[in-house]
């Protein structure tokens, strides 16, 4: 196999800087008041397109249970069940805030899960996967809760994956989808994974409350032995006994760190021998909506106005208030006269009290509540005409208030603004003629756009045929317009997104491009900002990169025949170019005639491509600022094992277009 100069240069840079990392281990061997332990738990079962992905009837049941039994044990437990893309995502985020310098942490999921060349995905309800390429932008990587929990730099870390159902979507797959999850490529230190069941099988759902594999994990909690080795040993050896010896849960950690974990301080919380019984499910605490709606439900039929006094009392803001204040009304009035002489006039004058309320409040809910007690009373008419007079009112208001979003949309003449119209009016009378502006801005080569304040600039290339390739042996090739970064990601980006900074060169400032990233901390980001935007962001094909580096011409740099006009550049030998051996600010460059900064130099580039065939490496273009002319130029091409992180590695993003 050749072994490209790059990866060479990296080993020798790599030796030259290495810093001391210290390690980690599971040495956690009790829990205390003051220890700091924090479980995220996660049970998907209500998956909305069922006939793409089946529901499940254990997995909320699961969360809920392991939740419950995690909160008795210490832990700090963030709860979800039923959760969608989003969803997952702002709970990941919130639990990497609260794991740092944590004791413990651990995370839970029940829910499908599936493997895509090598690569475990777990799946929000909210995902329909058709193809094996959507899966890393509609579900979420193991490998991201994996990067957290590492970065949070938790004494002891657990991931638990009920993830291993049978479910209909590999089938489908005509390559890169397995049956089950697959066997973890790397995991940090301090870090036991465990699976319901042996990678590459499926796990069973359960006839139950709960799924064999976290039956057997609440059997093993209640047992006598409480550290981590304890514990799934137990939990396996349940599994099998319930299984018929067809399902084995997956262990990947070493057991001589797992006995140094205990989840409870040394002592039993309810021995099960010789027998287990089944888990109770957790109690369920009702909403205040759920209460306030019995309380409702309990006195609306009723004439006694002390309670409904006392229901205006309790919910001073109560979603009923108006009816209670139209009853209290009512019952008044009842009470002030004498008794009717005939029930017409007791209708008569309920009729009029009650109209006098709804007037008061004069909303639509109030003359509504009105026609419902009084369908045929004496003031329809007016009623029905006073809700028509505020609902006209309401789209009057609604009107003005969309011309002046569109008439900013126009004045301003960028995509954002008519993003902006379309997210408050998708249906408006401007809707299409909003849609083909953005379409026209997103095709017109060299147009520039941004999704949101911290992504990134985007410049449009168009749709076209270009020569790539050394001057030699040319060919030409035909490409989709499609959007390519303005500049490469910078450390300040990053931060926004992903909430660190890995940057070997973080003194450089948030301007200059990040650093020290592979190409999976870039696929990272990618499916971060996919969930933040909605849109389509990912690293560019190799093509792609060159014909934008390019630019319709054929000149030796991204740009320019003139290196030093375009690029950040040097060597360890003389002459040093003229980066001073260090990343500079990006775009402060010329660009190239699309207006595209450090295509060449500053940062050697991820793209999307395997290396010759293999995929354990990919493609880097542009060359850094520590390596010489020649591999700045715009056909020199090389690759590099993906999980490097080195400080001369960054990378740009594409974007598909509508």
């Amino acid at each position: 196999m050749r072994v490209s100069k790059v990866i060479l240069l990296a080993l020798v840079f790599i030796s030259f800087q290495a810093h001391a990392k210290g390690g980690r281990g599971l040495a956690v061997t009790s829990h205390d008041s003051a220890s700091k332990r924090i479980a995220l738990v996660i049970g998907n079962g209500n998956y909305q397109h069922s006939d793409n992905l089946p529901k499940l009837a254990n997995p909320t049941h699961d969360a809920e249970d392991i939740a419950a039994a995690l909160r008795g044990f210490g832990f700090e437990v963030i709860e979800k069940r039923d959760v969608s893309l989003e969803g997952m995502s702002d709970a990941i985020i919130e639990f990497s805030r609260k794991l740092v310098d944590s004791d413990a942490a651990l995370f839970y999921f029940a829910g499908h899960g599936l493997q895509v060349k090598g690569q475990n995905y777990i799946i929000p309800i909210d995902a329909r996967i058709e193809t094996v390429a959507q899966v890393p932008f509609k579900s979420i990587n193991v490998n991201l809760i994996l990067d957290e929990m590492e970065n949070g730099k938790s004494r002891a870390n657990i991931v638990m994956l009920d993830a291993c159902r049978n479910n209909p979507i590999s089938g489908k797959f005509r390559s890169g989808g397995m049956r089950g999850l697959a066997v973890p490529t790397s995991q940090p230190k301090g870090t036991v994974i465990v699976y319901a069941t042996d990678p590459g099988n499926t796990a069973a759902d359960g006839d139950g409350r709960n799924g064999l594999f976290t039956a057997g994990l609440l059997t093993a909690f209640k047992g006598n032995d409480l550290s981590l080795h304890g514990v799934l040993s137990r939990a396996s050896k349940e599994v099998e006994r319930s299984s018929g010896q067809k399902q084995t849960p997956y262990i990947n950690g070493p057991s001589t760190l797992q006995e140094e974990f205990h989840f409870g301080p040394g002592t039993q919380l309810a021995s099960l021998e010789p027998v287990p019984t089944p888990v109770q499910p957790a109690a369920r605490i009702k909403t205040k909506d759920q209460i306030e709606d019995e309380y409702w439900d309990s006195i609306k039929g009723g004439s006694d106005r002390s309670a409904f006094e006392q229901y205006r009392k309790t919910y001073p803001k109560g979603r009923f208030l108006n009816i209670a204040n139209i009853k209290i009304a009512q019952l008044k009035k009842q009470a002030q006269q004498p008794a009717p002489v005939a029930s017409s006039t007791a209708r008569e004058d309920n009729d009029t009290a009650l109209w006098n309320e709804a007037q008061k409040g004069n909303s639509a809910d109030d003359y509504d509540a009105y026609l419902t007690q009084y369908p045929k009373g004496k003031y329809i008419a007016l009623a029905r005409s006073r809700i028509k007079k505020l609902q006209n009112e309401a789209t009057n208001e609604a009107t003005h208030k969309e011309q002046d979003i569109w008439e900013s949309a126009n004045q301003n003449g960028n995509e954002d603004g008519y993003q902006s119209y379309l997210k408050s009016w998708p249906a408006g009378k401007y809707a299409s003629l909003a849609q083909a502006r953005i379409h026209k801005l997103q095709t017109e080569a060299g147009t520039l756009f941004r999704d949101c304040p911290d992504c990134p600039e985007m410049i449009v290339i168009p749709t076209g045929s270009y020569d790539i390739g050394e001057a030699a042996s040319t060919h030409r090739v035909s490409l989709k317009g499609f959007a390519m970064g303005k500049s490469e990601i910078t450390q300040g980006q990053w931060k926004s997104i992903m909430g660190n900074n890995p940057s070997k060169f973080a003194s450089c400032g948030e301007n200059c491009p990040v650093d020290h990233v592979s190409w999976d901390d870039a696929q990272a980001f990618v499916q971060k900002l996919n969930i933040k935007t909605g849109k389509q962001y990912r690293l560019p094909s190799e093509v792609e990169w060159e014909c934008a580096c390019r630019a319709g011409a054929r000149q030796e740099y991204c740009g320019s025949d003139n290196l030093n006009s375009v690029a950040w550049y040097g060597a360890y030998a003389k002459p040093v170019g003229n980066s001073a051996m260090t990343t500079n600010q990006v775009a402060s460059k010329q660009a190239n005639a699309w207006g595209l900064y450090d295509m060449s130099g500053n940062v050697w580039e991820w793209t999307n491509d395997c290396w010759e065939g293999d995929c354990a490496m990919r493609v880097i273009r542009g060359g850094a600022w520590n390596y010489e002319s020649q591999y700045a130029r715009a056909a020199f091409r090389d690759g590099i094992i993906l999980s490097s992180r080195i400080n001369f590695i960054g990378f740009r993003l594409a974007r598909t277009l509508p």
